[in-house]
């Protein structure tokens, strides 16, 4: 590991700040042996009731309240190190409260534990004996916190949340280009433990730009599983080294999306105005850095025209921040050349923004089917405020739908008249998202109990999890069976009323 001090970038100037230096290896090894010296110690606390008493409940409501008191100094340090400007992250930092306090409401309940309960039936052929089964926490989880949602997708984010809920002690890797507000959340965290008398190892904070760093963690003998929020190449690295383990173990990543949106004929010649529109601020939106951004909008090519000129005229008055960090700035204008530079495709840069920090030009390409079709390429994420439009026969619309790889959303516009054309779409694409959603766009992403924040590769590395809603404390627990056992020796969650 280097050792060398982490470097925050302003977006809006390109002002570089010298923050904290990384985290030793050592220290990386002594946090990751004190979460499982943590977790062993506690084996025997698992599955008592936990009326929001225990301590990783304790801790997230703590957290919250932390988090609440620090709101505005934590905004102001976010907005420099982000551009993402004050409203935007005044919306996240609720939505991460939130979520901090709907996780200690949901930790060691049925719905986390999900007992399930079979008495004897010695009658039955075969005889079934006494079986009951109950989740517990598969062990000390490490976090690798997201850059383009700096609170929901943070320190103290989804994944740490969830992770907690399941009561599994939590290592976060904070991330290297907001080292300020790293810091700041570690003061946060340290408030917060020492406020609600927690053991410190449930929640601890590295801070590494080095891959050595982010290796050493996953690669820990005590970890147990891996929640992370980034790109493929870096998801997919981290999913190697945990398979390369002695005891390989999950790695929970969400990465590459491009979200298709699909436009009935109907709705495209009605709403062109209000779907190319709308679909514009998607892009506009954090200059298009969501994981939920539409990336492709496939439209009828009879009816293309008005939803065309609508996206391009909403995109061109548009403000368009500045990119997160240049490192993303410089991939974004890449895969934007990457695919104009494919035959057939119209690519057209708008909202022109001026030459510092890292500002890039929106830009919305027009393509065929059949041309999408033959370069796979053009299905691959842009990270960033731009997108594709495809002009599209309807009845070819099903064919590009299966070839577009995993994504985490799908959108559908339709109106009554495109019902039929809807029916054919769905369950085609109920087999490569995660979300759809229905004559609205997916940006939005709620925390509840039947969220879904997910979906096949490369939108995950996992599809069966998500790492939005509060099912994500799934992901950190594993099924046990307790087979025949009297009720004295049964945990509490898995005796029924009367036992």
């Amino acid at each position: 590991m280097s050792g060398t001090d982490l470097a925050s970038t302003d977006p809006r100037t390109g002002e570089v700040r010298t923050a904290q230096p990384e985290t030793p290896a050592g220290a990386v090894d002594a946090v990751c042996a004190g979460a499982g010296d943590l977790f062993q110690e506690r084996l025997s606390s698992w599955d008592a009731p936990d009326s929001g008493t225990s301590e990783p409940s304790r801790l997230l409501r703590f957290l919250a309240d932390q988090l609440d008191r620090n709101r505005d100094e934590l905004i102001a340090v976010l907005d420099r190190e982000t551009a993402l400007g004050s409203a935007r992250l005044a919306g996240e930092h609720a939505r991460t409260v939130f979520q901090l306090r709907a996780f200690a409401d949901a930790a060691g309940t049925d719905r986390v534990l999900q007992p399930i309960v079979d008495t004897a039936d010695p009658g039955r052929v075969p005889p079934r004996s006494d079986q009951r089964r109950i989740n517990v926490p598969i062990g000390p989880v490490v976090v690798f916190a997201a850059s383009n949602f700096p609170l929901a997708f943070g320190i103290l984010g989804g994944d740490t949340a969830s992770a907690l809920a399941a009561r599994c002690p939590v290592v976060v890797k904070g991330h290297p280009a907001q080292p300020f507000a790293g810091a700041l959340i570690e003061k946060i965290i340290a408030d917060a433990l020492a406020a609600a008398d927690i053991d410190p190892r449930w929640l601890q904070v590295v801070h590494g730009g080095s891959v050595d760093v982010g290796r050493r963690l996953v690669g820990h003998p005590a970890i147990a599983a891996v929640g992370f929020t980034g790109s493929t190449a870096g998801g997919m690295a981290l999913v190697r080294v945990a398979a390369e383990r002695r005891i390989p173990i999950p790695v929970y990543a969400e990465m590459g999306s491009v979200n298709p949106t699909f436009v009935g004929r109907h709705a495209a010649v009605e709403r062109a105005d209000d779907i190319g529109g709308g679909w514009a601020g998607t892009l506009a939106a954090s200059a298009g850095q969501l994981c939920t951004q539409p990336g492709l909008l496939i439209v009828p090519e009879d009816a293309a025209d008005g939803i065309v000129s609508a996206a391009r005229a909403a995109l061109s008055q548009a403000d368009i921040i500045p990119m997160l960090a240049p490192r993303l700035a410089e991939t974004f204008a890449a895969g934007v050349e990457r695919a104009a530079s494919v035959p057939g495709v119209r690519m057209q840069r708008l909202a022109q923004p001026d030459s510092s920090g890292c500002a890039v030009p929106a830009a919305i390409g027009e393509v065929d089917a059949d041309t999408v079709l033959a370069a796979p390429e053009l299905l691959e994420e842009i990270f960033g405020p731009a997108g594709l439009v495809v002009r599209c026969p309807v009845a070819r619309m099903p064919d590009l739908a299966r070839a577009i790889d995993g994504s985490l959303t799908a959108a559908i516009f339709a109106d009554p008249g495109d019902t039929e054309w809807a029916r054919g779409l769905i369950p085609i694409l109920r087999t490569r998202v995660g979300r759809l959603t229905c004559n609205t766009w997916p940006t939005g992403v709620s925390v509840g109990w039947a969220t879904v924040h997910g979906g096949p590769w490369p939108a995950t590395s996992v599809p069966h999890g998500t790492s939005v809603g509060l099912t994500a404390a799934w992901r950190f627990l594993r099924p046990v069976a307790f087979d025949g056992f009297p009720l004295d020796l049964l945990p509490a969650a898995l005796r029924t009323p009367g036992e």
